[in-house]
């Protein structure tokens, strides 16, 4: 489902990152942004340097991540990784 994004146009990708250490720096940013502006405290277990690390992982054994949070407004933010053995967009 989420590679299906490589068919969408390019306007709607944000970034082409060309590490996984680069990609999950990207994500990382996206994470913080969200978790400002959140419609609820995100829990106390869920902390940084284990999104950090988690992105990190699952990049380089060759996953796509998909995040997401509700965010005030209320409105959904949600960001994803795919990763990919050539350059598309």
């Amino acid at each position: 489902m989420v590679r299906a994004w490589l068919r969408k146009n390019s306007r709607l990708i944000r970034t082409v990152c060309s590490t996984p250490e680069e990609a999950a720096a990207w994500a990382m940013t996206q994470w913080t942004r969200a978790r400002a502006e959140s419609l609820t405290p995100v829990p106390e277990w869920i902390v940084d340097e284990e999104q950090e690390r988690s992105n990190l992982y699952e990049l380089r054994v060759g996953n796509d991540i998909s995040k997401g949070l509700w965010v005030k407004g209320p409105s959904m933010v949600s960001w994803g990784v795919v990763g990919t053995a050539e350059r598309c967009h």
